[in-house]
């Protein structure tokens, strides 16, 4: 008789009972999906931080271009969330769900805007480590 040679699945197959089998024909696909949604869902959330950082910046950049164009910048209104201060750093910085961006206008000025990013929270923002007295 010739001797067949086992695929490398097949050695490892023959030598489980039939309900082992059955439990990694289960398991093995479910593990798989769960990890594929994890690392999308992650995936997602950083893609959706980086989209509202990019149109904070954005949103600095026009209003900077804008008041550029004004002479007097002392009764005009900004866009809801910037706030124009005369002093401050240039840069991102971030304080626990709050990213907080400034840039420099052409007037010695800065212009500071916020972007909540506790909205990317798996939980959406829910606290599941603590509890509330009623």
């Amino acid at each position: 008789m010739k001797e067949v040679k086992f695929r490398w699945v097949d050695r490892i197959l023959i030598n489980m009972t039939i309900q082992e089998k059955f439990h990694v024909l289960f398991w093995f696909p479910l593990l798989l999906i769960v990890l594929i949604t994890a690392v999308l869902i992650h995936q997602n959330n950083q893609l959706r931080r980086a989209d509202l950082i990019e149109g904070l910046e954005l949103k600095l950049q026009h209003v900077v271009v804008l008041l550029d164009q004004v002479k007097d910048v002392t009764d005009l209104k900004l866009p809801d969330g910037i706030r124009m201060a005369d002093s401050g750093v240039k840069g991102q910085h971030q304080v626990g769900d709050a990213m907080t961006i400034t840039v420099p206008t052409a007037n010695q000025r800065f212009l500071s805007g916020t972007v909540d990013l506790s909205q990317l929270s798996l939980w959406n923002g829910h606290n599941t480590t603590s509890c509330t007295e009623p």
